[in-house]
């Protein structure tokens, strides 16, 4: 993808393509390619993502993709930020939410000086969800000069560009597809559910049809 060869390059950049084109493939891959080796000590890379469910996710991408190379890729869970080995940490890419990782920076448990690459996945989501705190914290605690910056969502609100470009430098803008529009190749309908129990029946209708 072009966003993928624009990361190869070295230039950060905000990437905005449908669901299901292969964003995680193209930040994912010019990672591994630049990381080259297993880290000897730090966090080299950190992906920040807007939920836990989409962060393990991506994890079992990463090390599907990692398949056969010796690189350290982590999950930042609760146990893992409770475990007292976390300030000597070997991770070549770090997966969390904002808050998680926030929460370990403000315990002093974990140094991303060393951090070489920073995406912003779902970077829409982000923050729509009020992370702008969280995040900004992340990006200060990523303080190496030379780090790459990059956002990967499926919308990109002027909103979201704008708040993000403060934090980045010269960076490329690629639209794949039509802006802040639906995938077409997704349907979806709107189903009104009054309460939980509602939308439990609702999935299982959709799921018989």
């Amino acid at each position: 993808m072009m966003y993928c060869r624009h990361l190869c390059k070295g230039r950060e950049c905000f990437a905005c393509a449908p669901t299901g084109s292969g964003k995680t493939l193209a930040f994912v891959s010019p990672m591994l390619m630049k990381l080259k080796h297993a880290s000897t000590e730090g966090v080299r890379a950190v992906i920040l993502c807007p939920t836990c469910e989409l962060a393990a996710q991506t994890t079992r991408e990463c090390k599907k993709l990692a398949e056969g190379n010796k690189f350290y890729i982590k999950l930042l869970t609760k146990k893992l930020i409770r475990s007292a080995h976390l300030t000597k940490l070997r991770c070549d890419i770090l997966i969390s939410t904002p808050l998680r990782l926030s929460s370990a920076i403000k315990k002093r448990k974990l140094d991303l000086s060393r951090v070489e690459y920073l995406v912003l996945d779902e970077s829409d989501k982000l923050f729509e969800l009020g992370l702008i705190k969280q995040i900004d914290s992340v990006v200060k605690a990523c303080s190496n000069p030379s780090i790459i910056r990059s956002l990967f969502s499926a919308t990109l609100p002027d909103s979201v560009e704008e708040l993000a470009r403060t934090i980045m430098h010269d960076a490329v803008r690629v639209i794949i597809g039509r802006k802040n529009t639906a995938s077409e190749s997704v349907n979806q309908k709107l189903v009104f559910a009054g309460t939980e129990e509602g939308k439990l029946l609702a999935l299982r209708q959709s799921f018989q049809e």
